[in-house]
């Protein structure tokens, strides 16, 4: 049931519109849909960072081109639209202070670049909605339409700083189409379906408020758009549970499409001391603001320190209620409370009703619904809304909850083991902090969303009391009902749960970092003041908690240039990058199996999102660490070489053929803090693999696994929908379980729960379920290997197993630990490499099967491969005629005597290696430009000084094989060797892959 939710999505209202009225549905897209029929919908955006998606590249380029190299972009993967992209300000002179020529430069600049920010769109299709200055930024928001219908959700806009355009935002849908509405006649027969819908749930008398459109509702699941649909929108409210609901009917038959609960509800989990906090704790006076009374008779009101005058100095009789002109309390169990009091000049009337829960929870809402209008009124003093009066309705007949609607807040009453929400000021301060998001954010700018929403509430509640526990006394303890300074921070997306409440303290935590950072910057009141202005500032253009930081970086900015930084750029991203949430990219070019090679295997890094102009951010070292798989003993280290804009190189030295190497890259920042890749507690280094190899079966996945002859299916555990759960598909990337969102190569992979239609991209408990390859014939070799790309997410080994057998044989399985915490957790492509020789079956065939075994809780993504190869390997042999791995050339036994002059170590002669070869007249190995062997390996004609010195003495001209000219050549045959696709089985040797980048740090 919704009651038993932690919260509903928001029905948002646009800065300064009316109190008690509701934003129309294209301002927002709301809370997560639910669809009436087929897949859920998108639920968490989880965008890129840097490198645009295929098809916005083209577009991306002209755009760079225009602006600059400086820039770079968040992306929205489904969509392929910049969400933010941000550099080095554009000129645009009088943007600032002239809305009129902000509007000019921002309509230009959209259209110039409206195949990036809305493709399929027309200049037509955009329309100004917003046009305003807010904390020294201009912004200028325009609503997508489609045929003059508008795209709900769909948007663009552009921030403009010192007058320069530093900052746009896209959250639009591309290539719109959507069939047209049918006219509607009877808004309540349209509704019915809608209706029955709702109360099909158990739902009941839903009360139709309000029938609107058409729109067109984009569907979206993680990786791209699924399907637009031209809707009406059916508002229903109904009473027990309280909800609201937007219906979207389809515009031409008026079935249901799908809808969206718009009421915003707090935990149950409250502790308070009533009226500071909680009834159980502490109790003060507090002055009654702007207040209704009547004073001997005659109406009045109190001013904002709750002083009331009277003619003449008697003393007054006053009827006190608890509405006034900021806040009407409203009680849901009968007529509100008042109470008769007498008040002496110069003295204090109190009214207090502790033992009254009813009385109580009118009195603190009164008092903290107060309180908090005035805070918020500290932090945007221009906002109208907040001199506009709201309705809290306290003692509604529910308890262990409270919600906000986007504009009035309401509270339930005392049971079911949870306090009245009424009378504790955190609950309070947090459903005002709902409606203070609604109504900050800029139409067409910002987005709502559900956990930045729970998130930034609890922020709000948290900065007025000065105390990260929030809700304390909802279960009539002093303990909090959400701490957003826990001791582990939450880290984004890896602690994401999927439950609003839960995900928000990601940026609740965030928020209140950074304000400890500005305190221990400004001191108490300037930190306070700045991390909550920077607050409201995110919450206002934000579309969810990723584009916080960059929104909260470009309000912080200073002229309009986020290039050089900002004021407060080192605190903001300390503490968005101590929660995931700051856009810092490591990139590690992958090996695999690699030819031998004269000077090694090189490594290159990259990192981009660090600031040089923070203490402590930049690179001091990279070292690049090795061991042999077989040989852990023989290991070095090399310091990389920094190449320049936080690039890295270094080359691991030739190793044996036949051998794997391990090796991670350790960083070390200025401040003395180190982070080591890859990113994986139970599998710490990345391996390649020396020497040439025959495939003897390779597949990319790119056609169905089941055609070629892998099966699958479900070993143990209770069986049902989901229960084998292997998938073949492009993988949709679901943040909480950690699975990738692309393929190592080409679109698809095959793995457990890749996230599709109603799967949520974890593997289920209790189950043990294979994925199982074809037979592979191998006869005829003695050394067989499995090689290929994994991306695995799995519970420690202590409770989740993920196996790899080999004809029945275990040949691998995940690291299991005494405490049971080092769960193997993939954040990128790994290449892996598991010697099969010992389970050959006798006639030389093998059969590799991948196994997961899950226990009872705690579920991650499971298996995700691709690029999977059996292959053979056989060591190079100088003169068998065949020149292989590191050898330059082999004419067989009588190498020597070769036309070509190949060595019997199947080298060819080289001028520079100190070996006088055939036709050569010197080799001393050249080191001395000035003594009588020339650099050819010639001698002068002449003695050294005279004027025909370095003049060959005769024979024919030759150019001689340099050292530098066979390193060049043998990177080039391995550069090549690596990007020849596979081949069935024939003797080319197993690639690399292209660069693959390293998860958000």
């Amino acid at each position: 049931m919704l009651r038993t939710l932690a919260v509903a999505a928001i029905a948002v209202a646009a800065a300064g519109t009316a109190a008690a009225s509701r934003a129309p549905a294209w301002s927002h897209p709301g809370p997560a849909l639910e669809v009436a029929a087929g897949p859920p919908v998108r639920v968490v955006r989880a965008p890129a960072y840097h490198r645009p998606p295929a098809a916005a590249r083209r577009a991306w380029r002209a755009f760079v081109a225009d602006v600059g190299p400086t820039w770079t972009a968040m992306w929205d993967v489904a969509t392929g639209t910049p969400i933010r992209a941000w550099g080095r300000g554009l000129p645009a002179p009088g943007a600032t202070a002239s809305a009129t020529a902000a509007e000019r430069y921002a309509r230009a600049f959209v259209e110039r670049h409206i195949d990036l920010l809305a493709p399929g769109s027309t200049p037509g299709d955009l329309h100004v909605v917003s046009n305003v200055v807010h904390a020294g930024i201009r912004s200028v928001g325009f609503r997508q339409t489609v045929r003059g219908i508008p795209v709900l959700g769909g948007q663009v806009s552009v921030r403009f700083r010192a007058d320069r355009l530093f900052m746009i935002a896209s959250e639009a849908f591309p290539h719109v189409s959507a069939p047209p509405a049918r006219p509607v006649r009877d808004r309540t027969r349209a509704a019915a379906k809608a209706r029955a819908w709702l109360e099909a749930d158990g739902f009941a008398a839903p009360r139709l408020a309000a029938f609107d459109g058409p729109y067109v509702l984009p569907l979206v699941d993680p990786t791209g758009v699924r399907a637009y649909r031209t809707v009406y929108r059916a508002e229903f409210a109904t009473r027990r549970p309280a909800t609201r609901w937007d219906v979207f009917v389809d515009a031409w038959r008026f079935t249901p499409v799908a809808r969206r609960q718009t009421l915003m509800f707090a935990s149950g989990h409250i502790a308070f001391d009533a009226p500071v906090r909680r009834p159980t704790g502490d109790r003060a006076d507090y002055v009654a603001p702007h207040v209704d009374v009547t004073v001997d008779g005659e109406a009045a009101t109190t001013d904002a320190d709750g002083v009331l005058s009277w003619p003449g100095d008697a003393p007054a009789s006053v009827t006190v209620t608890a509405r006034g002109a900021l806040v009407a309390v409203d009680d849901a169990a009968g007529d509100p409370a008042t109470a008769d009091v007498t008040l002496a000049p110069g003295g204090t009337a109190r009214w207090s009703a502790p033992d009254d829960e009813r009385v109580d929870a009118q009195l603190a809402t009164y008092i903290h619904a107060n309180r908090v209008k005035a805070y918020c009124k500290g932090i945007t003093p221009d906002m109208a809304w907040l001199d506009e009066p709201i309705r809290a309705t306290v003692n509604v007949d529910d308890n262990c909850n409270a919600f906000s609607d986007g504009t009035n807040i309401n509270f339930f009453t005392r049971g079911g083991g949870c306090e009245n929400t009424g009378r504790l000021a955190d609950v309070v301060y947090h459903e005002f902090g709902h409606s203070y998001h609604a109504h900050s954010i800029i139409d067409g700018v910002g987005q709502f969303d559900g956990a930045l929403s729970e998130g930034g509430s609890d922020y709000l509640a948290a900065t007025i009391t000065g105390d990260p526990g929030m809700g304390r006394g909802f279960f009539f303890t002093n303990q909090p009902l959400r701490d957003i300074d826990p001791t582990d921070d939450p880290v984004f997306p890896d602690d994401l749960q999927g439950e609003v409440h839960a995900d928000g303290i990601l940026i609740a935590a965030t928020l209140w970092d950074l304000r400890e950072l500005l305190i221990a910057k400004y001191g108490q009141a300037d930190g306070v003041a700045r991390a909550d202005r920077l607050f409201q500032a995110g919450i206002a253009r934000a579309s969810d908690m990723p584009t916080m930081y960059p929104e909260v970086l470009a309000a912080n900015d200073d002229d309009g240039d986020l290039t050089n930084g900002t004021p407060d750029e080192c605190e903001i991203n300390e503490a968005f990058g101590r929660h995931g949430l700051r856009a810092i990219d490591v990139e590690v070019s992958p090996l695999g199996v690699e030819i031998p090679q004269v000077d090694g295997f090189h490594v290159a890094l990259a990192v981009r999102g660090l600031s040089p102009r923070c203490d402590g951010e930049g690179i001091a070292a990279a070292t690049l660490e090795w061991n042999l798989r077989s040989d852990p003993a023989r290991a070095g280290q090399v310091d990389m070489a920094a190449t320049g804009d936080g690039a890295f190189e270094g080359a691991i030295p030739p190793q044996p053929e036949g051998e794997v190497v391990q090796y991670r890259i350790v960083v070390r920042t200025d401040d003395g803090s180190e982070w080591s890749l890859p990113q994986n507690r139970a599998d710490p280094r990345y391996e390649l693999f020396v020497g040439a190899v025959t495939e003897l079966y390779c597949t990319d996945f790119e056609s169905d696994p089941a055609v070629d002859g892998w099966t699958h299916g479900l070993r143990s555990g209770a069986d049902g929908e989901g229960a084998d759960d292997w998938q073949w598909d492009v993988p949709a990337g679901r943040a909480a379980s950690g699975d990738p969102d692309r393929a190592f190569s080409g679109e698809r992979a095959f793995g457990n729960d890749l996230g599709h239609d109603n799967f949520n991209g974890s593997y289920q408990p209790d189950k043990v379920n294979f994925a199982r390859m074809p037979v592979v014939d191998a006869s005829g070799y003695s050394v067989v290997r499995l090689q290929y790309r994994r991306w695995l997410n799995v519970e420690d080994g202590s409770y989740d197993r993920a196996t790899i057998y080999a004809n029945g044989e275990p040949v691998w399985q995940n690291l299991a630990t005494e405490d049971g915490t080092t769960h193997h957790q993939d954040r990128e492509w790994r290449f892996h490499d598991v010697d099969l020789t010992r389970t050959l079956a006798p006639d030389g065939t093998v059969q590799v099967e991948f196994e997961l075994a899950s226990d009872g809780g705690l579920e991650f993504g499971g298996w995700t491969v691709d690029d999977v190869c059996i292959v053979a390997y056989a060591p190079s042999v100088c003169g068998d005629g065949v020149a292989t791995g590191i050898e330059q050339c082999d004419d067989g036994p009588d190498n020597a005597d070769a036309p070509d002059a190949c060595r019997t170590n199947c080298t060819l002669p080289m001028c520079g290696d100190g070996i006088i070869d055939a036709g050569e007249e010197c080799d001393d190995g050249n080191a001395d430009p000035g003594d009588d062997c020339l650099d050819d390996c010639t001698r002068p004609d002449a003695a050294p000084g005279s004027a025909d010195c370095g003049c060959r003495a005769g024979g024919t001209p030759h150019r001689p094989w340099t050292a530098p000219a066979l390193v060049a050549a043998l990177a080039v045959v391995a550069l090549r060797r690596r990007a020849r696709r596979r081949r069935p089985r024939g003797g080319a040797p197993v690639p690399g892959g292209p660069s693959a980048p390293s998860p958000l740090l």
